[in-house]
C-alpha cells in the first residue's frame, strides 16, 4: 500500500466503519466514570446523585477473575523426556514474564481484562524494543512489550467471523508534541508546535508493511516501512457478551457488562436523587411563612417545585408552615427492586465482599460463583493472552535471534530468596509458539483442601504418588518425575548419619559457623582430657554406652528399599 491509501483507510474505519461502536463504547465509559448526570430525567432544581453500581458491574468481575494466579505454559511439542524438558524451559520464563508483567503500573494484565469487561472486547499489541535491548541498562532491557491497547483506540481490519491476528491494523489517538518528540526526535510536521499541544497520532500496520503519522505526516521518508515481523503484531479478541448481528453491525460483538443495564442504572440514579432531595428538602421542620394581616394580601409560598398561594381576608390571620415531609415507602421499594435486578443480573450478593478477605466458605462460593458466571469472558481472555505471548515467543526465535533473559526470584534452600536469571533461547522455542493461560482465582483454603484430599486417596491406595502430583498438585508429569526423585533422594540423605553429618558440616561453612563448632569441638577434647586425668589418678571410670543402637539392618539398606518401594508405589 502507499501512504495515500492508508490515510484514506485510516479515514474510513474512524469516520465510518468503525463509528457507531465507538460511540457505544464511550457511553459505557460515561456511565463508568459516573458521567452520566445529563441523562438523568429531573427537574433542574434538583440534584443528581449517582450511586456506584456502574462501576461494581465491572469492578467485581475484574477483582474475582484476576484474584489467583495467571498460570502461562507451554504443552509439550511431542511426547517424551526431551520435549517435556524444553516445555519446561519455556514455562520458567513464562513465568518469569507473567510476573514482570504484573509489577508494571498499570499492569497491561489488569488493563486487558478491564477493557475486555468495559468495551467488550480486548486488542494486545507485542512489539520488539530494539531500543531497549541494545541500551547500556541491562536491568530494565527487556526487549518485548506487551501492551493492553484500548479498543477505543484501535480499528483492525473488519474481516467478516472475525480474526484473531488482524490482517491489518490502525491505530489511531491523541499525543502530546512533546511525547512525540522524546521518542522520534524534532518532526518538520511538528516543528512550530508547543511540547502540550495535542495532535493526532496515527500507527498502519500489516504482516508486510508500517507506517507512522503524526498529524497527518509521515515520520519516515517515503512514508512506508518493511515490517520486518512478518505479522501483524496485534491480536483481537471480543468478550463474549454480544452477539453476531443480522444486518452485520459490528457494534453487536463488542457489548459490553454495563451495555444490558443503562436503562436500570438510569432508573436507579433517578430514583435515588428524588429520594435525596425530598429528604434535603423536608426532612427538618421549620417556619416558612409567618405574619399577621389586617387587609386583603397574597402571600406566596412557592419552594423549589411546587407553588402554593394563599389569599387572606380582610381580617386579622396569622399563617404558619411547617416541613415535615419523608419520602413515600413505595419509591424505596421501586429503588429497592431496581437494585436489585442490576445486582441479580450481574453481581450476586456473595459476591460484592472483598476478595481478599478470608471468609471461608463465601469467598469460596463467590471465586467460584465469579468463574463460572463470566466463563465466557474468562476463557476468551485466557485464549487472547495465549495467543500475544506465543507472538512474544515468535519475536525471540525469528527477529531477535538471540537469547532473552527475564530476571526472577528464586528460592533457595532454606527457604532465601536470591536474584536470578532465566534465559531463553532462539533453539529452545524452535518454530513452536503454542501458549496456554489459564487463570486460577483459587482460595488459599480451597488449595489446601484439594492437596489433602489427593494424599489422603494416595495413604489410601486410590492414586499413585505420581498421580496426586499431577491430579492434585497440579503438576506436568515432567515436574512430578522430579519431585519424586527428589523427595527419595532427600529421604535416603536423612536415613544415613554419616551423609546428614557431611551435609550439615558443609551447611555450617556455608552459614559461617564453623567457629562455633571449633569451639565445641575444644570443649569436647577439654572434657575427654579432664576424664582421662581423672582416670590416672585412680578415679573409677566413665561407663559409656554404645554409641549407636544394637547392629541391625545398614542404613543404606533400609533407604534402598524404600525408594523402590516408592518407585512401585508412583
Amino acid at each position: 500500500m502507499e501512504i495515500d491509501e492508508v490515510k484514506t483507510l485510516i479515514t474510513e474505519r474512524v469516520d465510518e466503519v468503525y463509528k457507531n461502536l465507538r460511540t457505544e463504547q464511550r457511553r459505557d465509559e460515561e456511565f463508568y466514570e459516573l458521567k452520566f448526570g445529563k441523562s438523568i430525567p429531573l427537574p433542574k432544581n434538583m440534584r443528581v446523585s449517582l450511586p456506584n453500581s456502574a462501576r461494581e458491574l465491572v469492578d467485581i468481575p475484574l477483582s474475582h477473575l484476576l484474584s489467583g494466579k495467571v498460570i502461562a505454559t507451554q504443552p509439550a511439542r511431542r511426547v517424551g523426556e526431551e520435549y517435556e524438558k524444553m516445555s519446561m524451559r519455556v514455562d520458567g520464563w513464562l513465568a518469569g514474564w507473567i510476573d514482570m508483567l504484573l509489577k508494571e503500573s498499570p499492569s497491561p494484565l489488569v488493563m486487558g481484562m478491564c477493557y475486555m469487561l468495559l468495551r467488550g472486547e480486548v486488542v494486545w499489541k507485542v512489539v520488539y524494543d530494539e531500543d531497549r535491548w541494545k541500551s547500556k541498562d541491562k536491568l530494565n532491557n527487556f526487549p518485548i512489550r506487551l501492551i493492553a491497547v484500548d479498543p477505543v483506540k484501535a480499528f483492525p481490519h473488519p474481516t467478516k467471523g472475525g480474526r484473531v491476528i488482524p490482517i491489518n491494523m490502525v491505530e489511531h489517538y491523541k499525543r502530546t508534541v512533546g511525547d512525540i518528540r522524546e521518542t522520534w526526535g524534532d518532526l518538520d510536521a511538528l516543528k512550530s508546535m508547543r511540547a502540550d499541544a495535542e495532535v493526532d497520532w496515527d500507527e498502519f500496520w500489516s504482516d508486510t508493511q508500517r507506517c507512522f503519522l503524526a498529524n497527518g505526516e509521515s515520520i519516515w521518508e517515503g512514508g512506508m516501512q518493511k515490517n520486518h515481523y512478518s505479522f501483524t503484531p496485534y491480536v483481537h479478541f471480543y468478550a463474549g457478551l454480544g452477539q453476531s448481528s443480522i444486518d452485520g453491525d459490528i457494534e453487536t460483538l463488542a457489548r459490553s457488562i454495563i451495555y444490558p443495564y443503562r436503562d436500570l442504572l438510569i432508573i436507579q440514579a433517578r430514583l435515588l436523587s428524588q429520594i435525596e432531595s425530598i429528604i434535603d428538602l423536608f426532612a427538618w421542620p421549620g417556619v416558612v411563612k409567618y405574619g399577621t394581616f389586617e387587609v386583603d394580601h397574597e402571600i406566596d409560598f412557592s419552594q423549589p417545585g411546587w407553588e402554593v398561594r394563599v389569599s387572606l381576608p380582610r381580617a386579622q390571620a396569622e399563617i404558619e408552615f411547617i416541613r415535615g415531609l419523608a419520602p413515600p415507602q413505595e419509591v424505596f421499594a421501586l429503588y429497592g427492586l431496581v437494585t436489585s435486578i442490576i445486582q441479580g443480573g450481574g453481581l450476586q450478593p456473595a459476591m460484592r465482599g472483598e476478595v481478599a478477605g478470608r471468609s471461608g466458605l463465601q469467598l469460596e462460593a463467590a471465586i467460584g460463583e465469579g468463574r463460572r458466571r463470566w466463563e465466557r469472558t474468562a476463557r476468551n481472555y485466557e485464549n487472547s493472552l495465549a495467543v500475544a505471548l506465543g507472538l512474544g515467543l515468535r519475536l525471540i526465535d525469528t527477529v531477535i535471534k538471540e537469547p532473552v533473559g527475564i530476571k526472577t526470584m528464586e528460592i533457595k534452600d532454606g527457604g532465601k530468596a536470591v536474584a536470578g536469571e532465566v534465559a531463553l533461547k532462539p533453539t529452545d522455542i524452535n518454530n513452536y509458539y503454542v501458549v496456554d493461560v489459564s487463570l486460577e482465582p483459587e482460595d488459599e483454603v480451597e488449595t489446601a483442601r484439594r492437596k489433602a484430599l489427593g494424599a489422603d486417596m494416595q495413604g489410601r491406595g486410590v492414586i499413585s504418588w505420581k498421580g496426586n502430583l499431577i491430579r492434585y498438585h497440579k503438576m506436568t508429569p515432567a515436574q512430578a518425575d522430579e519431585e519424586i526423585q527428589r523427595s527419595l533422594a532427600e529421604k535416603f540423605v536423612m536415613s544415613s548419619p554419616e551423609i546428614a553429618s557431611a551435609m550439615g558440616f558443609a551447611a555450617a561453612e556455608e552459614l559461617g559457623m564453623l567457629r562455633e563448632l571449633e569451639g565445641a569441638e575444644m570443649a569436647a577434647e577439654r572434657e575427654k582430657s579432664e576424664g582421662k586425668r581423672l582416670e590416672k589418678r585412680g578415679a573409677p571410670p566413665i561407663k559409656q554406652g554404645p554409641a549407636y543402637p544394637a547392629p541391625g539392618p545398614a542404613p543404606y539398606d533400609m533407604a534402598a528399599s524404600e525408594i523402590e518401594q516408592g518407585l512401585k508405589n508412583a
